[in-house]
């Protein structure tokens, strides 16, 4: 009877520690449920190139239309009509001269660009108007210069563009077209561009409608803006590219100097003050004696200094990542 007791108890012992072992099995059992993966990043891509020429905006020599010239070196003559080679200043403009500098930007990168040209620096050639000169274009023998002219507006006879040019040779030039926006028909049909004082004005009255302009030529993608600062006059066109927009374009602040035939003065966004071609050439002799004077070159009497008869611009080309 004690052996079967103790048999029994045994029993319920076993059954016992087997429900704990089920308990306990069944308190630490879990599900898991694990991933795992890798990855890589590289950086992006920029290769973008900027360029700006800035040694050819003005030369010591310029072509000519005229392919009759023979003069000296002849065999290169239509290259060889203006060489000025003075050591007071060694590049020069006359009548029917042009040039350009020029800014480059070429790439495709895969950030958000901000591409920035800045015109730094704009001056003016100019005879003063509202004076009366000496008609320097007619001599009489023993009488000098018996004759004179008067300028109704300031003469500026540069005319410059802002030109751009895409990926197929395709040109656009901001100044030129403006154009179109004044009210002064006449205007119109002889405006190249504009002086550089003219340039500010036109620039300041019209931004908007020369950013459409620019958005409407530069490919899809990008945004741009045009803005002046009031004070130094400096003009900034900005164009903000998206990540992998084709970058090709190439940027020229183009001069030219017409050799003969009406001019223009712009006195106001839509008012043009025209001068005739006679007017016109009295005003380039009287630039090209006062200089000439100047340097020593004639005797006479003229202004001391070079004000009014010296041009030049900066030009500044930066390609950014947008943050």
């Amino acid at each position: 009877m004690k052996k079967n007791k103790i048999m029994r108890i045994a029993s319920v012992l076993l059954v016992a520690v087997l429900i704990s072992t089920c308990a306990i099995s069944g308190t630490f059992a879990k599900y898991v449920t694990k991933a795992s993966g890798a990855d890589k990043a590289r950086v992006a891509k920029w290769g973008i190139l900027v360029g700006v020429e800035g040694d050819h905006l003005f030369e010591t020599t310029y072509a000519t239309d005229d392919t009759t010239y023979t003069g000296a070196d002849s065999v290169v003559a239509a290259y060889k009509v203006l060489d000025f080679d003075a050591d007071d200043m060694d590049r020069v403009v006359a009548p029917g001269t042009k040039g350009a500098i020029t800014a480059t930007v070429v790439g495709t990168p895969e950030v958000a660009t901000r591409y920035t040209l800045k015109i730094a620096d704009w001056e003016d050639i100019v005879l003063p108007g509202g004076v009366t000169y000496t008609d320097e274009t007619e001599y009489v023998l023993g009488s000098g210069y018996t004759n004179t002219y008067t300028l109704e507006a300031d003469y500026s006879p540069i005319k410059w563009d802002i030109v751009i040019t895409n990926s197929n040779g395709t040109t656009i030039g901001l100044l030129s077209t403006a154009k179109d926006m004044l009210a002064n028909d006449e205007a119109k049909e002889l405006v190249y561009g504009f002086s550089a004082t003219e340039a500010k004005v036109i620039i300041s009255t019209y931004a908007e409608q020369l950013q459409d302009l620019v958005d409407s030529f530069v490919a899809d993608g990008h945004d741009s803006k045009i803005t002046i600062d009031p004070e130094t006059g400096d003009i900034e066109l900005s164009m903000d590219f998206d990540p992998n927009s084709e970058m090709d374009y190439t940027f020229a602040l183009s001069w030219q100097w017409k050799f003969e035939g009406p001019s223009y003065a712009i006195s106001g966004p839509a008012s043009a003050v025209m001068f005739d071609a006679e007017t016109v050439d009295k005003a380039d002799t009287t630039l090209g004696n006062r200089i000439a004077v100047q340097l020593d070159l004639v005797d006479g009497s003229a202004d001391t200094t070079l004000d009014g008869l010296v041009i030049g611009a900066t030009v500044t080309a930066t390609a950014t990542q947008i943050d």
